[in-house]
């Protein structure tokens, strides 16, 4: 953007300045939520792990200790996108063809089957026992 483009078409060059921070905030948000759910799915491996250890020591993995593990990441994104459209309930009288078709996604990843935990619990305990060192 030139300075001559900004004093004939300001508006077009504020929208512009707008839409690059908007941009950059994007990117910004989306490299922090996959750090976020990286160190959420090395949580649920240090929780899979400790709680076989205590399994192995006699101690009871109870659904206190291990309910993490049936939470995929995918779910914060879900309940977040939940929380803003019930904070906003004029924005979602006014839904838009885009956030519609969003909302249809969401309801079916958040229905879709996935792993249970008990079946990544037992592959992990699987793991360690055909691993262990001792």
């Amino acid at each position: 953007m030139t300075a001559a483009s900004l004093t004939r078409q300001p508006d077009a060059a504020r929208h512009q300045v707008q839409l690059d921070q908007a941009l950059r905030k994007a990117q910004d948000a989306y490299q922090a939520l996959k750090k976020a759910a990286a160190s959420y799915l090395d949580a649920q491996v240090e929780l899979a792990v400790m709680a076989r250890l205590a399994q192995d020591a006699g101690l009871a993995a109870t659904e206190l200790h291990t309910s993490w593990l049936d939470t995929p990441p995918e779910e914060a994104v879900i309940e977040a996108r939940m929380e803003a459209d019930q904070e906003a309930p004029a924005l979602s009288r006014s839904t838009t063809r885009l956030t519609r078709s969003w909302t249809c996604c969401a309801a079916v990843a958040a229905t879709r089957p996935c792993a249970s935990k008990m079946s990544r619990y037992t592959a992990l305990s699987d793991y360690l026992g055909e691993h262990r060192t001792g």
